[in-house]
């Protein structure tokens, strides 16, 4: 009677609030998105022989099926990966490494390919889209982007056989 219609009610009113929180973040990924597409598509192929020779070695040693491409785009600062269906390491166009800061830091960037970081990002992204109102979904989102990089830096640290303070100092 009355409770059900009072439940489906408080359903149909909680469902549409949900509908409305995810629209209104939608223009904030569609601008993401966006942003990201238009990274990749400024990027140039580098002409750095001794970075993408380190990137195809490093590729191999840590089991990739390929190295992936290595562009260089004048609107980053620092080295990032991009991409989960065709994955490119995007690099600094005006990078300052030395040729061990680059190892160090390109070594960051293939863990996260080795480790499926750009896939398994998929799901921590829907669920902050899907549930934007649970109060503890901010630090969940932190605690596991925080997680997936210490583990991208200690991957990087073991194969590139650094000291962890010398791998600190590029940080």
């Amino acid at each position: 009677g009355n409770r059900r219609r009072a439940v489906q009610a408080v359903a149909a009113g909680c469902a549409t609030q949900s509908c409305i929180g995810m629209s209104m973040r939608k223009p904030k990924l569609i601008r993401e998105h966006l942003r990201t597409r238009r990274l990749r598509r400024d990027a140039r192929s580098t002409a750095d022989a001794e970075l993408l020779a380190r990137c195809a070695r490093q590729s191999r040693a840590l089991g990739l099926r390929q190295a992936p491409a290595l562009l260089a785009s004048p609107d980053i600062a620092s080295p990032q990966v991009s991409g989960s269906m065709h994955p490119v390491v995007l690099w600094p166009a005006s990078s300052a490494l030395s040729a061990d800061e680059a190892s160090l830091a390109l070594a960051h960037e293939l863990a996260h390919l080795k480790r499926g970081d750009l896939l398994s990002g998929w799901i921590p992204a829907l669920a902050a889209r899907m549930f934007f109102f649970h109060p503890l979904l901010r630090w969940a989102r932190r605690e596991y982007a925080l997680n997936r990089e210490a583990a991208c830096d200690a991957l990087a640290v073991e194969r590139q056989c650094v000291a962890p303070q010398d791998y600190g100092q590029l940080l």
